[in-house]
């Protein structure tokens, strides 16, 4: 098959997990979908979506034996289509070649082309009243089901490659211990190593399936989340929450996307990503089960040529005497598993066999990825492999200079360099024309460096971290959180009100304005809540002594009466946090941002072989000339980094 000029992949994703069955028969779980570009004028999707089992498109029969078939689930599966708002028509429906069966649920992959005649940009969505979300603590999750993404396969002129947008895999469950403080790496990968960022979804970008946890911070940076899963932060234990966030890519410097300037600040595409949390009654943070070796570590690049050998690796999971162990797993069409005993004799370890043989459709690159659970339903971090399939390891001959780290791409490689020098080989100084510097940041040129100074609430080399105070969870009752440039406020729920909904009663509004308070922070130290909480309880105990000072001044003037004086106690919760939090160290201030790919933990066996040497020859690209800017980071064609695919 010719793959065309380029052989790219991006995601499309949102993943509802796995909770109580619902009445209604369509209880949509999630998906997938990433694409590549084929070149005319064309793009090829891969979409993977999961349901609960015997309500998706496997049907009430789905088993084991159904792995590897093309489904044909009826209404509401064969009647319900994706579609694009360039064509503005149907694309495909929702049956998929089923993948991946469990007790609780089913997963599925399908592949479909989308043509566009003239317009590189258009969206592709999933928008139904026939299917309905997964129940969550709030009821019933609602049947307003909206799936869609940005899609802009313009022509980048620093990798002279189509754009590609994040790819990303999730179980179809995610478990964590009531009481608790989580924080969930999510697995995504960006096939340009571009920087990822992530955020709660508006309500247009997730219709009814949107954002129900009463307290989560997420950092944007590193897209991970962070849940506080205490009764005072307003969860409970058995109870399923909605989470819906947006993910992005950011290029690192500025670049044209076709002839349009593309800052470090604008997102290059926007794609989906939603799922649900359930909260298990363990008695641990930390789940009974945990990887063993010889599990592969996880953020793995593996190139694999697609010799007649297939592509294998295993998982290794410690079995506690109490059972119940179980894994989870989110793999490509066409990948096996096993679950078989310890290969190394050893009693408490079971293992997870993986073998898959890649098809030629499925080039590029393909997230595998696998989660313990123990017998609470509380789940382990994830181990994936990210296998670029018809790929060789560029990153063979040490290319990067100056110190920098390589990253092997499919067919080629990016240099992640440290501060101070930027791609593509990390031999170049970056300089204020370069633009480093971001969130209105000021520039200063130092020799052959720059200084960023950065604006109040960022830090970092390049001011690109935002100091977010939500991160110690400061709201109290189930208050929400926003931060914003370094201060917070607390939203807080009926019968709550203080700067931190510590107190219980609400506080009278004049003429409707909000009493919610703003904390600064430009004499705070970064992410210190026992500073925000000192500062919590001495208003507290000024209050207190104020009201005691009153009560003593009126009973002068008022009636004795019989029995004693009521009093109001304090909030208790205001005072404490959980003691079972899994991860108390503090982030350092330093600007570590989540790398838009996963590290080069290149292997050749056993995952894949080592591939024959091949001989890449450019292609021009042809047509007019993009305009020349001084400060637009580009390529020569002739850089090892900028071959094309050419024909496998």
């Amino acid at each position: 098959m010719d793959t065309g000029n380029y052989c790219l992949g991006v995601i499309l994703l949102f993943l509802w997990l796995s909770g109580p069955v619902c009445a209604n028969n369509d209880i949509f779980l999630g998906g997938t979908v990433n694409w590549r570009s084929l070149g005319g004028g064309k793009t090829r999707f891969m979409y993977r979506s999961t349901w609960v089992r015997g309500h998706g498109p496997c049907g009430v029969g789905c088993s084991n034996t159904s792995i590897g078939k093309l489904t044909s689930g009826g209404t509401p599966f064969d009647t319900t289509f994706w579609q694009t708002t360039s064509s503005h028509g149907h694309v495909i429906d929702l049956n998929y070649v089923t993948t991946t069966i469990s007790s609780n649920w089913e997963q599925g992959e399908r592949v479909f082309n989308v043509s566009f005649a003239t317009n590189s940009k258009f969206q592709l969505k999933l928008y139904t009243n026939s299917v309905t979300w997964v129940v969550s603590v709030n009821g019933a999750g609602g049947s307003n089901v909206v799936m869609e993404t940005s899609v802009d396969t313009g022509m980048r002129n620093d990798t002279k490659e189509p754009n590609a947008s994040p790819i990303a895999a999730l179980p179809p469950y995610i478990g964590v211990s009531f009481g608790c403080l989580v924080t969930l790496s999510l697995p995504i990968t960006e096939p340009d190593h571009d920087v990822l960022g992530c955020r709660l979804a508006h309500q247009t970008e997730c219709g009814s399936g949107c954002t129900n946890l009463p307290q989560v911070y997420i950092d944007k940076s590193v897209c991970t989340i962070t849940v506080n899963a205490t009764a005072d932060r307003g969860y409970s234990p058995g109870q399923t929450y909605r989470l819906a966030l947006v993910v992005e890519d950011f290029p690192r410097f500025p670049i044209l996307m076709g002839r349009q300037i593309k800052l470090p600040t604008d997102p290059l595409s926007r794609v989906p990503l939603q799922f649900t949390i359930t909260v298990t009654k363990s008695p641990s943070c930390v789940s009974t089960v945990q990887f063993a070796t010889p599990t592969l570590p996880d953020e793995l690049r593996a190139s694999y040529s697609m010799f007649p050998q297939p592509f294998v690796f295993a998982s290794y999971l410690t079995v506690p005497t109490a059972g119940g162990t179980d894994f989870l797993t989110s793999l490509p069409a066409g990948m096996t598993s096993q679950r078989l005993n310890d290969d190394q004799k050893r009693q408490n370890v079971t293992r997870l066999y993986l073998t898959w043989q890649p098809e030629r459709r499925q080039m590029g690159d393909n997230l595998a990825c696998v989660w313990g659970k123990d017998r609470f339903g509380t789940t382990t971090s994830q181990r994936c492999v990210n296998a670029l399939i018809s790929d060789t390891d560029e990153c063979r001959s040490s290319p990067c200079q100056g110190g920098g780290t390589c990253i092997n791409l499919y067919h080629r490689f990016m240099c992640d360099c440290p501060p101070g020098l930027m791609p593509p080989l990390c031999s170049t100084h970056v300089t204020c024309a370069d633009q480093p510097c971001l969130n209105n940041a000021t520039c200063t040129d130092i020799n052959s460096s720059f200084v960023c100074n950065c604006p109040k609430g960022f830090f970092g080399d390049r001011c690109r971290r935002e100091r977010n105070l939500c991160q110690s969870f400061p709201c109290l009752n189930g208050g929400t959180c926003h931060s914003h440039h370094g201060t917070f406020t607390c939203t807080c729920p009926i019968h709550f009100s203080g700067v931190t909904c510590q107190q219980k009663g609400t506080i009278s509004k004049k003429n409707g304005s909000n009493q919610n308070l703003t904390i600064t922070v430009d004499n705070v130290v970064h992410q210190q809540p026992w500073i925000i909480l000192a500062s919590v309880l001495s208003g507290v105990l000024g209050a207190a002594l104020l009201g005691s000072c009153c009560i003593w001044g009126l009973s002068k003037f008022w009636p004795r009466t019989k029995g004693a004086v009521g009093t109001t106690s304090d909030d208790k919760n205001a005072a404490k946090d959980s003691n079972r939090w899994s991860d108390k160290s503090s982030q350092p201030e330093q600007d570590s941002l989540r790398p838009g790919s996963y590290r080069p933990s290149s292997i050749s066996s056993p995952i894949g072989h080592p591939a024959p040497f091949n001989t890449l020859t450019p292609i021009d690209i042809g047509g007019l000339a993009p305009p020349k800017y001084s400060n637009i980071y580009s390529s020569s064609l002739a850089d090892p980094l900028m071959h094309r695919c050419g024909k496998v």
